[in-house]
């Protein structure tokens, strides 16, 4: 690799593997001729030389042969490699049936002709000839596109980069779409996605930045990692249908409210982090797990109401949420992890630790600003791990059993119990 002045290179015979990287730097490579020895290509070696026209073969390769400089396997019917510097849209070879290495960002130009018996592009979109797969899109397509109902399999990058899409309506037959699949389409202002839709997939809709409204059917189950990842979206309703959100699946868009249906059990980590817009959350009634960071760095979130369903709420779940004023934690968290609400400086201002608030959680220690006047019974009932306790050089009211079953009040010596200056309650 690191040659930038070579045109033409020659692979020796005596040559078996290529891997990733070989060819790194030759960004004036434009013709390579492989030797008969060669057995393995990574399917990224060609990718980092942007002028190469043609990759020829060796005639007496038993694993590869070239087709008008275009890599195949010996049999004809799987593209192997595709040399990037070509401009001008390619026609398959009959019998050609495999073009799965295409699915790569890299060759995201690549304009196929219907030429091929295996394929036919209709309007800028190539299609698999019994037209029930979308492979590709010419990436100048423009306005509106409605995909014919026959088609159940989108390709992943089918339409990645197609910076003019302005619409999409999804056939009704599609059950997933697929790995950044409308990725990038920066004009794309409206999908219809059908119910027949059951996983919206990884970076599907990723960097759509004028996206700003999409009705998420009640057939989905999954919204994938980074799926509407630095999108337009200003809110979002999640149906009771959706089980888990992947990690930053809403992350640095411009959200400004999120509700999130009954049938949610996990939200992954990241997954709603940077939405410097995001004021109000509903996270329904049945979210198990929070994620690290899944709220962090949402600005403008004021109130959040935990549900008794959370046990598990991770690192930095809400960290820096600067305007966070109000906290119901449910009834059956068993663990908060560190930095949680770190950076929350709204949360200085509180006057009540509520009912139960931190009961049968992880906490460690603690330490309240002078603000808190009233501690409510059980609050910090069976917290085992909770050894510290700093309270308030104000006066402060202690409910009932609020510090019961931590580990600070096991330690106490039987008697009268004082926390600093307050009289908890008689021990013994």
């Amino acid at each position: 690799g690191n040659a930038p002045t070579v045109r033409e290179l020659r692979i020796p015979d005596g040559v078996r593997f290529l891997g990733a990287g070989a060819f790194d730097g030759c960004t004036a490579l434009e013709v390579v001729h492989l030797g008969s020895g060669v057995s393995y290509i990574d399917p990224a070696l060609f990718l980092s030389c942007p002028n190469l026209i043609g990759i020829l073969v060796d005639e007496e390769n038993d694993t590869y042969r070239d087709i008008d400089g275009v890599v195949y396997n010996e049999e004809g019917d799987t593209l192997v490699a595709y040399p990037i510097g070509r401009k001008t849209a390619y026609d398959l070879p009959q019998g050609v049936s495999n073009i799965e290495a295409l699915d790569q960002p890299a060759y995201q130009n690549v304009v196929l002709n219907a030429s091929n018996e295996e394929y036919t592009t209709v309007d800028g979109v190539t299609y698999t000839a019994d037209m029930t797969t979308v492979v590709s899109c010419d990436p100048s397509k423009a306005g509106a596109y409605v995909m014919p109902d026959t088609v159940t399999t989108i390709q992943p990058n089918a339409f990645l980069q197609c910076v003019s899409l302005t619409s999409v309506s999804i056939s009704p037959k599609v059950t997933e779409i697929a790995y950044a699949a409308f990725a990038d389409c920066t004009a794309l202002q409206s999908v219809d996605i059908p119910d027949s839709v059951v996983t919206i997939g990884e970076c599907s809709f990723g960097g759509c930045t004028a996206l700003e409204q999409v009705e998420i059917p009640g057939s989905v189950e999954t919204l994938d990692y980074q799926a509407f990842f630095r999108s337009g979206l200003t809110s979002v309703v999640i149906p009771d249908s959706v089980k888990t959100i992947g990690g930053s699946c809403f992350d640095s868009t411009p959200l400004r409210s999120a509700v999130i249906g009954n049938g949610m059990e996990e939200i992954g980590w990241g997954a709603f982090r940077y939405c410097g817009e995001l004021t109000t959350v509903d996270l329904g009634t049945s979210v198990q797990y929070i994620g690290n960071s899944a709220f962090s760095d949402c600005t403008k979130l004021q109130a959040i109401v935990i549900p008794d369903s959370v046990t598990y709420m991770g690192y930095s779940a809400f960290f820096g949420c600067t305007s966070l004023a109000s906290v119901h934690l449910g009834t059956g968290l068993t663990r908060i992890e560190e930095w949680t609400f770190s950076g929350c400086e709204a949360l200085a201002g509180i006057e009540t630790i509520g009912y139960g608030a931190f009961s049968y959680t992880a906490l460690s220690s603690l330490t309240l600003p002078d603000s808190v006047t009233l501690i409510e019974d059980n609050a910090f009932l069976g917290c085992e791990n909770l050894a510290s306790v700093d309270l308030p050089d104000t006066d402060v009211s202690l409910g009932a059993h609020a510090l019961d079953g931590t580990s600070w009040f096991n330690s106490q010596p039987e008697g009268v119990v004082y926390t600093d200056r307050v009289l908890y309650r008689q021990k013994g």
